[in-house]
């Protein structure tokens, strides 16, 4: 997608996701995912 688009959260944790310097290999995986689209995570 060349679109951005932003996540509006009340989630705190996942502020932190895509800068998080060690994951899971389960977040990897997510990680990996999201790294396709242009968004911003929002709290």
């Amino acid at each position: 997608l060349s679109e951005t688009f932003q996540f509006l959260t009340d989630h705190n944790a996942l502020k932190y996701f895509m800068s998080s310097k060690v994951l899971t290999c389960r977040q990897a995986q997510w990680a990996e995912f999201l790294s396709e689209f242009h968004f911003t995570i929002t709290y």
